[in-house]
């Protein structure tokens, strides 16, 4: 942190495809969604810059991978209903 660089992989997409929107009149016409409740990502839909965020609970993700794999190793059963990944979506008005 000490270089000020972000915490958060930044990829200059993200900054450049608004800006191109708008040089090309369609900022209107053109849905730009995000991915995570990154702090880059918070900070680009409360200024706009994007529409929605959809986000997934990464702990959730890794749990549910790690008991996928045992289930294979040991041959238990898998329960579908708790291997559902929950997806959020996100808009300005419910961004926590």
């Amino acid at each position: 942190q000490a270089s000020g660089a972000s915490s958060w992989p930044i990829n200059t997409m993200s900054f450049a495809r608004p800006a191109a929107c708008n040089a090309a009149g369609r900022a209107n016409d053109i849905v730009l969604i995000g991915h995570e409740l990154a702090p880059d990502a918070c900070a680009w839909l409360r200024d706009g810059a994007i529409d929605a965020l959809i986000h997934q609970d990464a702990g959730h993700e890794a749990r549910s991978a790690v008991r996928l794999l045992l289930s294979r190793l040991t041959g238990e059963a898998v329960l579908p209903e708790q291997e559902r990944i929950r997806i959020e979506i996100f808009l300005r008005d419910n961004l926590p």
